[in-house]
């Protein structure tokens, strides 16, 4: 049991078209290991978060819920939602210098303790009416769970860029993608919570949406559009409520980003 549950565990985080048991027909869908994790969390089993995310692909309008299961080995859930770091720390961060120039890379769980600075990205998202679309943070995620920021946020892969991991974690996180540009970059450090620390040369990133958006609930519990002055209000008002990366981009490069939504326009 122990070898089945590795295989299909190692194969759901990174290709689910290699899974035993489904129709290779079936679209093959590459997911966050982060995201698994947190579908683990929530109470599914490996082939209930395989199908989840399959149809979430195929049919993202009828999958607004994460379904609650019990039905599956108590071992097996204990192995999964207690000894799973492992996978979470395969997905690599790419470590840069202050001129954003690769000088390695390390482990996620490991860069989020030891503060290396690495390469990120922020995605902000405008409607017609070039308001923010915000999201609402899963009460599952590792860190920062429960709060407010940018429309999607989180680190290229080795080897890939930074505009196409936004559009890749676009549809990972809130089930639509489209173009992004880049706008500016900075660099921040902060501590999020459950000692881990966000240390990351930041790349600001626009793109323009105004259709439905069938959010993931393992990484996204609401979204809501609000102008920049309302967002930077908010986050002056009650700055708890908010990422502490979208404080600092709202305190501290506010006027950068209006002028990059400006032209964006």
């Amino acid at each position: 049991m122990i070898k089945y549950f590795v295989v299909n565990l190692f194969s759901i985080a990174f290709d689910t078209s290699e899974i035993r048991g489904f129709d290779p027909r079936e679209k093959p869908t590459r997911l966050s290991p982060g995201c698994v994790l947190n579908q683990l969390d929530a109470g599914m089993n490996s082939k209930e978060i395989v199908k989840f995310n399959i149809n979430f692909e195929k049919k993202p309008n009828e999958r607004n819920r994460i379904p609650n299961s019990s039905k599956f080995d108590p071992l097996l859930n204990l192995l999964v939602k207690n000894k799973l770091n492992w996978i979470l720390s395969m997905e690599l961060c790419v470590l840069v210098n202050t001129n954003d120039e690769v000088i390695g890379t390390e482990e996620k769980l490991s860069v989020h303790q030891s503060g290396n600075l690495h390469r990120a990205f922020s995605v902000f998202v405008l409607n017609e009416k070039a308001e923010i679309m915000l999201q609402k943070r899963a009460q599952e995620k590792y860190h920062s769970p429960g709060l407010w920021t940018n429309s999607c946020c989180s680190h290229p892969r080795p080897d890939e860029s930074v505009l196409a991991a936004g559009e890749r974690r676009l549809m990972e996180e809130l089930g639509f993608t489209t173009a992004l540009q880049p706008a500016f970059s900075f660099i921040y450090k902060a501590e999020v919570g459950n000692g881990f620390i966000e240390h990351e040369f930041d790349h600001v990133l626009l793109g323009e949406y105004s259709g439905n958006v069938p959010f993931n609930p393992a990484e996204v519990s609401e979204i809501r559009f609000i102008s920049l002055s309302d967002l930077k209000a908010e986050v002056l008002a009650n700055p708890s409520s908010f990422t502490q990366w979208l404080c600092i981009m709202l305190t501290e490069h506010c006027d950068s980003l209006k002028k990059a939504i400006d032209a964006f326009r």
